[in-house]
């Protein structure tokens, strides 16, 4: 996707645009939380410790057309991903410290019946 990045105060913005043909809602939320998880690691990694540490907030959006995700979390949670290897710990730590709100535009919005 492609990435847009802002900075207010000591704050970090960070919208990516997802393009995917994937049509099930089930299947694209599932892509979503992945895509997020990986943003947040990338980050983790490529960003200089010290500086990310002292991060307050970190939000980081997905959207396309059909779904958006907003996220938040700190700083000092994200920069834990660049250490953590075990895809188990990082799930949990992921699940503790980022918030996750989901915003279903329209009438693609789940309606909890199977597709």
């Amino acid at each position: 996707g492609n990435w847009q990045m802002s900075c207010n105060k000591n704050n970090l913005q960070v919208i990516v645009g997802i393009q995917t043909e994937i049509e099930k809602k089930k299947n694209l939320r599932a892509l979503f939380f992945r895509e997020l998880a990986n943003h947040y690691i990338w980050l983790a990694k490529n960003s200089p410790y010290e500086t990310l540490e002292r991060v307050d907030v970190i939000g980081v959006r997905l959207k396309n057309a059909r779904l958006r995700i907003n996220s938040v979390s700190s700083g000092r949670q994200v920069v834990k991903l660049a250490t953590l290897k075990d895809p188990h710990f990082v799930a949990e730590h992921f699940k503790t410290t980022v918030r996750i709100q989901e915003v279903w535009p329209g009438p693609s919005r789940p309606t909890g019946k199977p597709e």
